[in-house]
């Protein structure tokens, strides 16, 4: 009779010291191996990694090479905004210029032609400036073409004028340039 709860005590103790072996083995392998004697000290020097030192530093140009492609980007998509904008103001002024000036029949034809030959040079210049905004790229001369061909064109319709139309045509400049475009 004293062998059957032998057994079961020989039992119960095997499965409490496994359960007790399972648990403490882990918890042993995790804390690691402690460094003999007092901490490692660098007198304030931080010790760190070459592969991770070399990481960052390229990490950081990236991120600069990255701010400074955006910056420019951002200075074309700007000019080339201003460039479609001065490109629009072109495009209406001629109307506004003529407006309340007497001309011929004539006058009016060659004055349509003028009109038509030199909107199509600034749809060009628009169309180019759309394309470096696009691209990223900058064109600082594209706004200084499209004040030369506006002033081009200016010449060009003063000419066709008579004197009498050159009079009203000059007033409706000094107007046009006081207004904001």
């Amino acid at each position: 009779m004293n062998r059957p709860v032998q057994t079961f005590s020989i039992a119960r103790t095997a499965v409490i010291a496994t359960l007790l072996l399972g648990v403490a083995l882990p918890a042993a392998a995790q804390k690691g191996k402690q460094p003999a004697g007092p901490p490692v000290t660098t007198q304030g020097a931080v010790k760190s990694n070459p592969k991770a030192d070399k990481g960052q530093a390229t990490a950081e140009a990236s991120r600069t090479e990255a701010r400074e492609r955006k910056m420019a980007a951002d200075v074309a998509k700007s000019e080339a905004k201003a460039l479609r904008d001065a490109a629009k103001v072109a495009r209406k002024e001629p109307v506004a210029l003529l407006k309340g000036v007497p001309m011929t029949k004539e006058q009016r034809k060659a004055a349509k032609e003028s009109r038509k030959r030199y909107e199509a040079e600034v749809r060009e210049l628009d169309k180019e400036a759309r394309q470096n905004e696009k691209d990223g790229v900058r064109d600082a001369t594209a706004t200084a073409r499209l004040e030369a061909l506006r002033l081009k064109e200016r010449a060009e319709l003063r000419a066709l004028l008579s004197s009498e139309g050159r009079a009203r045509f000059d007033e409706n400049v000094a107007a046009y340039g006081r207004k904001k475009p």
